[in-house]
């Protein structure tokens, strides 16, 4: 539901051009109410021990989606980077005094203690104002056939192989649910692993 976003963009003759996409997304996540709904997560660590709220480092998190970095690294590069005024006006929507951008353990220590049914609670919230907001009504081209909203998507494996588990005669892969893992792709140290994977999304059909 979301749309992903760039920081900045990248001309032919290699200059940068100003991303007006990035400040009009801002506007948009305080028009959906992010940064509140994100507050309302129970934060269950010490008082003594909060150098940042909750609401920023879930933020901060989803940024790394958001303006699709390679990582939480690559993010704060990104964002000491950019020009003072965008740098800014990106920390202040993320709730970050002066330069004190958070160190990845601590934002990985904060989000191990949030309990997985807050963030389905808050995309169910995100999903319920895009819809009494008429988000749908006016994007259209976000919808699957038979007015068919795809909420979420996750993948993850639970058991692992160095080679097939089940083969046929020529000792190929005949599992329909294991997935080939290619690493060191196109080197003698060539390996394929194979994943038996679950993958869980959500439907919604809009009335």
């Amino acid at each position: 539901m979301i749309p992903h976003c760039h920081i900045s963009t990248q001309t032919e003759n290699g200059s940068q051009n100003e991303n007006f996409a990035v400040s009009k997304f801002i506007r948009f996540l305080k028009h959906v109410g992010l940064k509140r709904m994100l507050s309302d997560i129970p934060d269950k660590r010490e008082s003594r021990k909060k150098q940042y709220r909750n609401d920023s480092l879930v933020l901060w998190a989803l940024s790394v989606f958001f303006f699709r970095q390679e990582s939480k690294n690559s993010l704060n590069t990104t964002i000491m980077d950019l020009p003072k005024h965008k740098q800014d006006a990106l920390l202040n929507y993320l709730g970050i005094q002066g330069n004190r951008l958070p160190k990845r353990d601590c934002v990985d220590d904060y989000l191990a203690t949030v309990e997985g049914e807050s963030i389905n609670n808050l995309l169910m919230q995100i999903f319920h104002w895009a819809k009494q907001s008429k988000l749908f009504y006016n994007h259209t081209e976000s919808l699957l056939p038979n007015n068919y909203f795809h909420l979420g998507i996750d993948g993850f494996w639970v058991h692992r192989y160095c080679k097939p588990h089940a083969i046929n005669e020529s000792g190929e892969n005949i599992c329909p649910y294991c997935l080939p893992r290619v690493h060191n792709r196109g080197t003698p140290n060539e390996t394929t692993d194979w994943l038996h994977a679950f993958v869980t999304f959500i439907l919604a059909r809009l009335s």
